[in-house]
C-alpha cells in the first residue's frame, strides 16, 4: 500500500474516531456544543493493526475537561470510553 493510501486511510480513521468521541461527550454532558481535540494516538498490536485515539473534551457546560478513548481493533470493531 502506498504512503498516500495509508495517509488517506489514517485521516478517515481519525474522522471516524473524532465523530464517535464527539457523540459520546455530547450525549454524556447533554451539551450539543461540546467538542473534542485529538491529543495523541497510539498504534498497538502486531503490525500496528489496532489503534487507540486519546481525545480531550471541551464545552461551555464542562467545569473539568474529561478524556475520551476511542479504539479500533484489527477487525474494525470500535469502542469508545469516557475516562476521568
Amino acid at each position: 500500500m502506498s504512503s498516500e493510501s495509508q495517509a488517506r486511510i489514517r485521516a478517515e480513521e481519525i474522522d471516524i474516531a473524532t465523530g464517535k468521541a464527539t457523540s459520546l461527550i455530547r450525549a454524556r454532558y447533554l451539551d450539543p456544543e461540546a467538542w473534542v481535540r485529538l491529543a495523541f494516538s497510539v498504534s498497538a498490536g502486531i503490525g500496528g493493526d489496532s489503534m487507540v485515539y486519546h481525545f480531550d473534551a471541551f464545552g461551555p457546560t464542562m467545569v473539568e475537561h474529561p478524556h475520551v478513548l476511542v479504539s479500533r481493533d484489527n477487525t474494525d470493531l470500535w469502542e469508545t470510553v469516557l475516562t476521568d
